[in-house]
């Protein structure tokens, strides 16, 4: 058996997010299974979303098991239904149970494939938090066949001694635990190791988010950065008809992105924010780059746009932790655009595709002057 120490942090460049290293574990798996103490929607989005599990589903048996003592709440529930829904062979159960002193709290997924088996385990949930924002040190072991049927066969045992704590996604215990997870104190409880000390009228007396606006605050929670941050201001040049495949030379691919020349595990994790104040899709793109040393991402905010016939779009992309950032397109016409400019103007050197980066303590006007202005927290 061989194990690697792996240290999450969205400070430290060399960082590896348990998102990445879940994903790579999946790489060939022919089964797969799970405990995470909470869990939320975007963690579900994010983790599901990785090429390694989008392929595994429907086709693979996966079993997950969900803690219900604090944070899955009913968004992260009816996220975990339409997947188990729509995807024949994902077992999905919650753990429930009334033990006072005691709080559900595993964090491990393994891995069956043909040479034997990867295990994943650690400090990191299933948030987005767990799976790259926070702190967190995990270990990724690979083992032998021997080993791993060791590891499923204790892991069935211990699955027949539970089966009274476990229950379907859609019971009633599940529904009244994940009520009482909707609240909005759950979302920024400090202290989870002691979260049964909470006691359950005093949850019941803080005010309530219905699930539409406890996903709202969760986004506003997962994608949220403060003063510190850095962002890149970039003009976005027009490469042949496939604009939005965005070209960045190897220096803004490892100093801006994070990105590691030969490492093809790395993953980049972008969400766009809209003048409009929506957000898009969740965008998992790999991170390598092209036989001319140039990193291309694709950027879902410039799909179906023509590229203009006067000015460059410009895109702003806020570090919020290591390969993952929050990004707005501006376009020639919209309200930020000449702000943006005037900024390049004054800030860049004489690049023919110019490209600075900053931080929001040093040019807050530039955060101002877009959307992602709201998740920016003092």
């Amino acid at each position: 058996m061989t194990t690697r120490i792996c240290i999450q942090d969205p400070d430290y460049q060399a960082s590896v997010s348990l998102h990445e290293a879940l994903n790579a574990a999946g790489e060939g798996a022919t089964s797969a299974a799970g405990a995470y103490a909470f869990v939320s929607k975007g963690g579900v989005d994010l983790l599901m979303g990785a090429p390694s599990f989008s392929q595994m589903l429907g086709k693979k048996p996966i079993q997950l098991i969900v803690g219900m003592d604090a944070i899955t709440n009913e968004a992260a529930i009816g996220a975990l239904q339409i997947l188990q829904g729509r995807h024949h062979g994902l077992e999905i159960t919650a753990f429930v149970h009334d033990k006072k002193g005691t709080v559900f709290h595993p964090k491990v997924c393994w891995f069956k494939n043909d040479q034997g088996g990867v295990v994943v385990t650690g400090s990191g949930n299933l948030t987005v938090g767990g799976l790259r924002k926070n702190r967190e040190v995990f270990s990724v072991a690979q083992v032998d066949a021997e080993e791993i049927n060791f590891i499923e066969q204790n892991w069935e045992a211990w699955i027949e001694s539970n089966r009274n704590n476990l229950h379907s996604l859609d019971s009633e215990v599940v529904s009244e635990r994940a009520k009482l997870n909707n609240i909005r104190k759950a979302v920024f409880l400090d202290d989870l190791e002691n979260v049964d000390v909470v006691g359950e009228k005093q949850l019941q007396e803080v005010q309530v988010f219905d699930v539409a606006d406890m996903e709202a605050a969760e986004d506003l929670d997962d994608w949220s950065f403060n003063s510190n941050a850095f962002f890149l201001v970039a003009e976005i040049p027009k490469s042949g008809r496939r604009w939005k495949q965005a070209n960045f030379t190897l220096e803004t691919f490892v100093g801006f992105f994070g990105g590691i020349r030969g490492d093809n595990s790395k993953r980049l994790v972008l969400r766009a924010i809209y003048d409009s104040g929506e957000y898009g899709n969740l965008e998992d793109r790999p991170c390598v780059t092209v036989a001319s040393d140039n990193f291309r991402v694709e950027l879902e905010a410039a799909s179906g746009l023509d590229y203009p016939v006067e000015g460059r779009p410009i895109g702003v992309f806020v570090r919020i932790s290591v390969r993952m950032f929050a990004y707005y397109l501006s376009m020639p016409g919209a309200p930020s655009y000449e702000s943006l400019r005037n900024w390049l103007d004054e800030n860049a050197g004489r690049e023919s595709v110019r490209r600075v980066v900053s931080s929001v303590n040093s040019s807050p006007e530039v955060i101002d002057a877009t959307p992602l202005a709201r998740f920016l927290k003092n």
